[in-house]
């Protein structure tokens, strides 16, 4: 699976200090958290269709971007619609029309792409936008468990394993790489334990992403072992 300018880091080329990474620091922040939290209802058939229609594949340099927002906040219903609908044994059509509309390559694409631009862009803006609200600049972050989260829900059912054809291969190894990295961070690195309320007001805001990216990283772990299990 290739990623439109990512080889040999040329996602990163053309940057003068941070200005290269507009598309980001010029929409996170940009407005109050209350615009994202906002209480999830499951979707109708004819929402789910269309959502499924719009998804795309973007560049590096898209995530944080209006329109890579847009697509986050469509995944973040699909799958809230999707577990609702494996938890109350209801017709599953989010993954019915995943599969017909031959979206899981799109939805592997995705999860590699947010897996890149954690390593490579994230240490690069991270000081930058922390101060910028603590909801929007987590967004990123927390997308790739809910791009996981997706794909678990899908490949539960063997049909969404066929459809996902070669583009298996590079989930595997995204796997592979969760599962090294479970392996290689000691137990007290991997989750942590705040002692207690005060420690967590003495945190900057730098640190207090850093927090939240290690969490989400191990939600990701998590998933990647369901996942693993299914394609076996």
């Amino acid at each position: 699976m290739a990623l439109d300018g990512m080889d040999g880091g040329a996602g990163l080329d053309g940057l003068d200090g941070l200005d290269g990474l507009g598309g980001l620091t010029g929409n996170v922040g940009a407005s109050g958290d209350e615009d994202y939290l906002m209480a999830f209802e499951d979707l109708t058939p004819f929402e789910v269709e269309y959502f499924v229609r719009e998804l795309q594949e973007f560049r590096l340099e898209d995530v944080g971007g209006k329109q890579w927002l847009n697509q986050h906040e469509k995944m973040e219903k699909l799958n809230h619609t999707a577990h609702n609908q494996a938890k109350e044994g209801y017709d599953e059509f989010v993954v019915d029309q995943l599969n017909t509309g031959e979206k899981l390559p799109t939805l592997i694409y995705d999860l590699i792409l947010i897996e890149v631009w954690k390593e490579k862009i994230w240490p690069l803006v991270k000081a930058k936008i922390a101060k910028f609200s603590s909801l929007r600049t987590y967004i990123p972050v927390y997308h790739e468990c809910t791009a996981v989260n997706l794909l678990e829900i899908c490949l539960y059912h063997r049909t969404s394993c066929e459809e996902a054809g070669d583009a298996l291969v590079d989930l595997v190894d995204f796997c592979v790489r969760k599962l090294r990295y479970v392996m290689a961070t000691p137990n007290d690195e991997l989750v942590r334990q705040v002692a207690d309320a005060r420690e967590v007001t003495e945190w900057d805001s730098v640190r207090a992403l850093d927090e939240q990216f290690l969490e989400a990283e191990f939600q990701v772990c998590m998933c990647v072992i369901s996942v693993l299990r299914f394609l076996t």
